[in-house]
């Protein structure tokens, strides 16, 4: 017999309550979000907002909460009874189902999640949640219990499945291997170790392991045999130590993560499985290896060179140790083995550092990889390098950049004094926004509660429901219309939507930034660029530097602009309101422009890496970079990369809002001398 069964009931009925709406509503519109018909069963659920307050009281109460009393859990069943017709209470039922599973098990509340959230993101959590503490504690019985309600075809997430089939083989004398084994494989692959490690352990237990298997635990194996990664084969050892091969190699994975220098005595020299953990460990042998000075790297030149390793490793080792250890080792003798031991990385340093001491470079770009050599960024560096030996060819790569959005099409374009057209092909007008306040009321209120409760995180996962093809743009135009500037621009980065601008830009808080910039010396595009990159349009973004809101302000920094305002900062949760926000934002940009020849790159930096690095790096050029050599040159990554996508996003705002005569580059920091 074979235990996976179907839910026909649940599938006519969505197909039915589809059918009526489509009656309904635009059925053009509606199905351009492709899971529509399951989304529109949420219609029938309360959207009262009236109980706010309860439901933020609760959400505290609970993550207070260490375990459930017999009067803890009265309180809460009160709780939850209170809110059952707020348009939020699926939400706040999934969290204690996952904090609570046996006090609230998930098989009493399973009907209400079917009947209006059947495939919700909340709704899989639940389940996922749910099934994986009844698979740990081999409640077997509830969780069949739990899947021949919902079905074998309801789309379960991985974790589910997991709980699923580790029911099915302790129970079943039966069932479909193939669907168990496509589960394992899967498992390994994703390396849901964790979730389905009770699934893994019965797997083995019951003796499934066949050859099927073989190549996914070895490809398991290859892909986490790096120091940083090796806890994960240590921990599936049960699986690996049932074939010599794949255990072999695992052994020599965990040898190689708690002694690299292994490489070096090569145990298997013909062995290109071998060979592959070998070339991943090449980086932390080389920080064991270690560096005092330049006879630290001829040393290892002459005991890599000794060495019984291929050519392949004995190049890619020294090229590693170049690499890690680039700015510590003098420029002449890494000039002396660059041409043989380099990778991209360590020919993009030299290229900087040669630009920055105005040093030939064009033979360094020469060395890179093909897909990097015809990067626009390095495209543009060949052609800038060409331009007194070759000025033909100088000029048809600079052309060809100019076609290239970004950062670099800009800067083509001010070295050419040609129009940067290509911005304009990517003004796309967006599609018609969906009437969600009519075709799915729920989620319409959902999110939009959310968003009042301040709560960014929870609209963003609400939105994260909605399945539409890539090119669709009507939800982000929706967004857009409703100000949930930071949902549509996730949608638009999750859709890939890079040659749609008004997908990306949109024109956040316009009056704010209009009215705060008037009389500042900050444009209105270039701080909106700036919380663009900041934030994504989060106001309640919280970095992992403890930057906060919209424009991302630390607490010192925001203390300090407040009293330059002569206006009270109580606070980091200030900077979660957008109005506060801008305006500190706002006038700490225009002091850094002040203070800075009204320079936009000079501001960018200040604002990303703190003004000390202004004066620090302007005294590293010392007066003899131009303007891209400059930004090229910024040592920190993030802060060059910041730099460049501020003054694109700047421009493309300027575009998009019409702006009269928009500007690339301004001659004032084009021709200045850094």
């Amino acid at each position: 017999m074979t235990i996976f069964l179907s839910n026909s009931k649940q599938i006519a009925t969505s197909a039915l309550i589809f059918a009526f709406w489509a009656s309904a509503v635009n059925a053009k519109e509606i199905t351009e979000i492709t899971n529509y018909s399951s989304l529109a069963l949420s219609n029938g659920h309360a959207t009262n907002v009236n109980q706010r307050l309860l439901y933020q009281n609760t959400l505290n109460y609970v993550q207070n909460l260490k375990s459930l009393s017999q009067e803890s859990k009265q309180e809460l069943d009160a709780r939850l009874s209170g809110l059952q017709s707020y348009v939020l209470y699926p939400l706040i039922l999934t969290t204690v189902i996952k904090k609570f599973p046996n006090d609230y098990p998930l098989i009493k509340y399973l009907d209400y999640y079917t009947q209006y959230f059947p495939t919700a993101n909340f709704s899989k959590e639940a389940i996922d949640s749910s099934l994986l503490t009844l698979s740990n504690n081999g409640d077997y019985n509830a969780i069949l219990d739990i899947y021949n309600k919902l079905g074998k075809d309801y789309p379960y997430n991985l974790t589910a499945l997991c709980a699923v089939s580790n029911a099915i083989i302790n129970t079943s004398q039966t069932y479909d291997y193939p669907s168990i084994n496509n589960t394992f494989n899967r498992a390994l692959e994703e390396s849901y170790i964790n979730s389905c490690g009770s699934f893994l352990r019965s797997y083995v237990d019951n003796g499934l392991v066949d050859n099927s298997n073989t190549q996914v635990v070895k490809d398991f194996i290859l892909k986490n045999a790096n120091y940083s990664r090796v806890n994960l084969i240590k921990r599936i050892d049960f699986i690996t130590r049932l074939n010599q091969e794949n255990n072999t190699l695992a052994q020599y994975a965990i040898q190689i993560a708690d002694n690299p220098k292994v490489i070096l005595e090569r145990y298997y020299p013909n062995n290109a499985d071998a060979s592959q953990v070998d070339l991943a460990n090449l980086r932390f042998l080389a920080t064991k290896i270690g560096f005092k000075d330049d006879n630290s790297l001829i040393d290892y030149v002459n005991t890599i060179e000794q060495s019984s390793l291929s050519p392949e490793l004995k190049q890619a080792a020294l090229a590693q140790y170049i690499d890690v250890y680039f700015f510590r080792i003098s420029p002449e003798v890494v000039n002396r083995y660059i041409g043989k031991y380099n990778t991209d990385r360590v020919l993009e340093n030299s290229v900087r550092r040669a630009i920055i001491n105005q040093q030939p470079y064009l033979q360094y770009i020469e060395l890179m990889s093909e897909d990097k050599q015809n990067s626009t960024e390095w495209t543009y560096w060949k052609a800038k390098a060409l331009a007194q030996t070759n000025p033909r060819q100088s000029r048809r790569l600079m052309e060809k950049v100019l076609e290239q959005p970004g950062f670099y099409g800009l800067l083509a374009s001010k070295a050419l004094n040609k129009p940067f057209k290509v911005a304009n092909n990517l003004v796309k007008p967006l599609d018609k926004s969906p009437t969600l306040n009519q075709d799915l009321p729920w989620y319409n209120a959902a999110i939009k509660e959310a968003n009042e409760l301040n709560d960014t995180t929870t609209a963003l996962y609400l939105w994260r429901n909605f399945e539409v093809d890539n090119s669709y743009t009507g939800l982000i135009n929706w967004s857009y219309n409703n100000g949930l500037y930071y949902l549509g621009v996730n949608s638009s980065i999750r859709q890939g939507l890079r040659d749609n601008l008004a997908a990306r830009f949109p024109n956040a808080y316009t009056q704010s930034f209009t009215e705060k910039t008037q009389n500042l010396t900050v444009s209105k595009t270039f701080a909106q660029a700036i919380a663009r990159q900041e934030s994504a349009w989060n106001y309640n973004a919280t970095s992992s530097a403890r930057a906060y809101g919209l424009m991302q302000f630390i607490n010192a920094t925001a203390r300090r602009t407040a009293q330059n305002m002569g206006i009270d900062y109580s606070g980091y949760r200030d900077l979660f309101d957008p109005e506060y926000a801008i305006s500190l934002g706002t006038y700490h940009l225009s002091e850094l422009l002040d203070a800075n020849d009204n320079n936009r790159a000079l501001a960018a930096i200040g604002y990303n890496a703190g003004p000390g690095r202004i004066t620090q790096w302007l005294r590293n050029a010392n007066g003899r970079l131009s303007f891209d050599e400059f930004v090229a040159t910024i040592p920190f990554n993030e802060t060059r990369n910041y730099v460049m996508n501020t003054i694109t996003f700047d421009y493309y705002l300027q575009i998009l809002q019409g702006v009269k005569n928009p500007v690339t580059i301004y001659d004032r920091e084009w021709n200045r001398k850094y």
